[in-house]
């Protein structure tokens, strides 16, 4: 019966996209405790691949928004808020700053 209950929700599993956030917390090396750990993408749906910013303002990652594809975002820890860069009809993915640019990939 357990081999028969995997293979039923084996397709479900492979096929949807599950609800994905992206937790940040400050990690204590002494303790090895991870303390004050905030979601900051708390919505239904997929965020995921920060990409930390350089001068620790906030982080570029990866969203779904409208069930077909991902763009990229920027969230801002001064402000508590994300903003959409990127809107293309391709899904995009692992978003990092270019080196010596000022823009990202």
């Amino acid at each position: 019966m357990r081999i028969l209950l995997f293979l039923l929700l084996l397709p479900i599993q492979v096929f949807s996209q599950p609800g994905v956030d992206i937790w940040v917390g400050d990690f204590d090396v002494k303790t090895f405790e991870v303390l004050g750990l905030e979601n900051l993408t708390n919505r239904p749906g997929y965020d995921n691949q920060p990409y930390f910013l350089p001068d620790g303002s906030g982080f570029l990652f990866s969203s779904d928004r409208n069930g077909k594809d991902t763009d990229l975002f920027q969230f801002d820890f001064e402000s508590g808020k994300s903003r959409q860069i990127s809107n293309s009809p391709a899904s995009e993915f692992s978003p990092q700053l270019i080196p010596g640019k000022e823009g990202y990939s």
